[in-house]
């Protein structure tokens, strides 16, 4: 018995691809609008599509541009949204120079370790950055590892450069590679994260409800901290 075939409904197809193309432009607003407008965007997975778009808006950024650069205390862990260093550091220079296009950028990283700080700065140093934040972590001068983020390496093109000075660096996955070639044609998975964190915010709401239960007297001491 032969296979009844299904017929292919154009207009479905053509609905379908007008979907995916207002996803990805509003994705890339929505990203817009919290590291451009809100300023207060958080890094949650530094894989190479999702820093490089934090980089091409950096590259694009209008008049002042500073940009923070550190581990976990950068980044903000459990800190609620508007109350992180970079956040604060936002809210005070608008302040002090009201009517001043200034753009403050979190390049916090969970477990940024010094050779990946090395590489974010060379690459920083190509673009139009007027000011480096650089939060230098006590851990670091006892950190005897490579680079976790194969991504930082990647983005610098500094793959040759890591190894002729004996850096250890994790060797793509098939899986990290096809991903990375899905990325570069679909917005919608190059801002999964976006996707994931933000807009379902499940990781963060984990985070911060593990932190409630087990340590409750830091969680009630950031909920209050901010440098304003």
């Amino acid at each position: 018995m032969m296979r009844e075939k299904i017929p292919l409904n154009l207009r479905i197809v053509a609905l379908l691809l007008v979907w995916l193309l207002l996803v990805d432009w509003g994705l890339n607003a929505y990203l817009d609008h919290k590291l451009i407008k809100q300023q207060e965007w958080r890094i949650n997975n530094p894989d190479l599509s999702s820093l490089q778009a934090v980089f091409d808006r950096i590259a694009g950024a209008s008049g002042t541009v500073v940009v923070c650069l550190g581990d976990s205390e950068m980044y903000g862990s459990s800190t609620p949204p508007g109350q992180t260093i970079p956040a604060c550091l936002s809210k005070i220079l608008h302040q002090q120079y009201p009517g001043r296009n200034i753009t403050v950028f979190n390049l916090g990283l969970k477990g940024l370790k010094p050779a990946e700080a090395y590489f974010v700065v060379r690459y920083l140093a190509r673009l139009p950055v007027d000011m480096l934040v650089y939060n230098v972590s006590s851990g670091w001068f006892t950190s005897t590892e490579g680079v976790k983020y194969l991504a930082l390496v990647q983005l610098a093109g500094a793959e040759q450069e890591a190894a002729r000075r004996g850096i250890k660096v994790p060797a793509a996955t098939r899986e990290e590679q096809l991903g990375e070639w899905v990325a570069q044609y679909w917005d919608f998975y190059r801002y999964r994260q976006v996707v994931s964190r933000d807009m379902l915010a499940l990781r963060e709401n984990i985070e911060s409800l593990a932190e409630r239960v087990q340590k409750p007297e830091q969680w009630r001491a950031k909920r209050r901290q901010c440098f304003i």
